[in-house]
């Protein structure tokens, strides 16, 4: 954990978690993964926010990372640089199969969400053009 915070809170955060933070986070174990997530997750900065959900969906999983998505919807987050990198670095079906599981997650959500997060739920879940219930 330790390696991890003096990384992100460096003045190469960025070039690190684009770089060398995918080799890292391979060595974790499940449960270190799921510590780091959790730091991450609570961390200011979008990167590494988006790291540890990343890290969910990949070292911890998948229903795990479609949740901690869900909640970046929720707070306002864009889930590009997520989709982007499925899109390019991932077997074919990922992006589709999370997309679903977030969505679900949203869903699942909805109901108990103030008017500005549900918003920001209805631009993920609604076609555009379309008006969401």
């Amino acid at each position: 954990m330790d390696e991890f915070s003096r990384h992100v809170h460096g003045e190469e955060r960025d070039a690190w978690l684009e770089n060398a933070a995918p080799a890292w986070a391979r060595q974790l174990s499940r449960d270190d993964a799921e510590q780091v997530s959790a730091t991450a997750l609570a961390d200011p900065s979008f990167n590494v926010r988006v790291f540890g959900v990343q890290l969910l969906f990949d070292r911890v999983s998948e229903a795990r990372g479609a949740q901690a998505a869900a909640e970046l919807v929720i707070r306002g987050d864009d889930l590009t640089p997520l989709l982007w990198s499925w899109m390019h670095a991932s077997p074919a079906g990922t992006v589709e199969r999370r997309l679903d599981m977030i969505r679900a997650e949203l869903e699942a959500r909805k109901g108990g969400l103030a008017p500005e997060q549900r918003q920001r739920v209805d631009r993920l879940l609604c076609p555009p053009g379309k008006r969401c219930r």
